[in-house]
């Protein structure tokens, strides 16, 4: 009995044995293919970043591939979705990690699903290479957290730096959607614009997906000399609070971030939404760094790219360069990635700092009849004061 009991608990070792062969051969065993876990908000209040992120990560997938791979072996990218939601971003992190065993995730456009999995990929030496968080605070998220898009930090103290040196404002109201990428860019204008000498009268938040901001807008109204109101929101929630301080008449300077720069602005606020400032990473997609990934895109999906595709394109292409040299490990990736100086990406020129934030440029924009249009600093004194 003992012996037969002894036999089948070495069957049954073989075939859990056998059955883990077979599974990892799906998901890596095919010897001609490396596969790589994305996480992109597909679905969700940012799932129109999620898609662009998207069409210019499976564009990097074809070129790699279409290049011979990464060492010979194609690249396939296994995608999940993470619904503009840092739990299930999280728990498709930890999925990614437990089960796929990927020592690399690139994705996550919110900067509250960067800093909801940032603890596990420090705990499991795991990088997480972000291609949309924007919050300052993901600058000390830890030595596993990378992204290659410009840190909010830059973005709303080069804002400050222009409502109070170029335009000349010296009053202001900062509104907020109480996120880690709302609350990160409010505070970094507040201590910026403070700093120079400029009054924050007040800072008011609102909830991401909130559709009533008449209580907001109401302050706005009746707050005495004021030059300006910062707002540090997504495009839905942006427009909305726009269309509202239109409809009970709030007039003033609106200052805001990149996050705003989504086609919702204007389907929902209409002309409200015109005369908006707003600070972007420098990105044109017809620079000659650009252009052919451009051309590329525009001929797939028949528009120009937008910096949250060119940034995934990169991102994907950056890993497999380092895949390839530096091995398919999270400490070898980790450490390639600090040594990444001056990568000729589709987003421009990439390096990465110590913390792991990317070094770029910052660039303005006007929202004008619909759309936005990119605007020399040197114009503002001129025409907006």
């Amino acid at each position: 009995m003992k012996k037969n009991k002894t036999i089948w608990i070495a069957i049954a070792a073989l075939i859990i044995l056998a059955a883990t062969f077979v599974w990892n051969r799906y998901h890596y065993g095919k010897k001609d293919e490396i596969v790589v876990g994305a996480i992109f908000d597909l679905t969700g209040s940012l799932s129109y970043m999620g898609q662009w992120s998207l069409e210019g990560a499976k564009l990097a997938e074809k070129d790699i591939n279409a290049a011979g791979g990464i060492k010979g072996k194609k690249l396939r990218l296994l995608i999940d979705d993470a619904e503009t939601n840092p739990q299930k971003a999280t728990t498709v992190f930890q999925r990614f990690i437990s089960v796929e065993k990927f020592p690399i995730v690139i994705g996550f456009n919110a900067s509250g699903e960067v800093m909801a999995a940032a603890p596990i990929a420090n705990r499991e030496h795991v990088v997480l290479f972000s291609s949309g968080g924007a919050s300052p605070t993901i600058t000390d998220a830890g030595d596993y957290v990378f992204r290659n898009r410009l840190s909010g930090a830059v973005e709303a103290s080069a804002m400050a730096d222009i409502a109070f040196q170029q335009l000349g404002f010296r009053r202001g109201m900062i509104l907020h959607i109480s996120t880690e990428y709302g609350e990160g860019y409010a505070e970094a204008f507040r201590i910026r614009f403070s700093g120079l000498g400029g009054e924050i009268v007040s800072k008011e938040s609102f909830t991401q997906d909130q559709t009533d901001l008449k209580s907001q807008v109401e302050k706005i109204k009746q707050a005495q000399n004021l030059d300006f109101v910062y707002v540090a929101s997504f495009a839905r929630e942006g427009a909305r609070l726009l269309k509202q301080a239109k409809e009970i008449g709030v007039s003033t300077h609106w200052l805001s971030s990149n996050a705003l720069e989504g086609p919702e602005l204007f389907t929902i606020a209409g002309d409200a939404a015109n005369g908006v400032l707003l600070t972007v990473e420098a990105y044109d997609p017809h620079s000659l760094e650009s252009s052919s990934f451009n051309d590329e895109y525009r001929a797939a999906y028949g528009r120009d790219s937008e910096m949250f595709a060119a940034h995934a394109y990169d991102a994907v292409r950056i890993v497999a360069k380092l895949i390839e040299e530096a091995g398919y490990n999270g400490e070898a990736l980790k450490n390639a990635l600090y040594e990444t100086k001056d990568y000729p990406g589709a987003s421009g020129r990439t390096s990465f700092d110590k913390n792991g934030d990317v070094i770029k440029a910052v660039a303005l924009k006007e929202t004008r009849d619909g759309k936005f249009f990119a605007i020399p600093p040197e114009k503002l004194t001129n025409e907006r004061k």
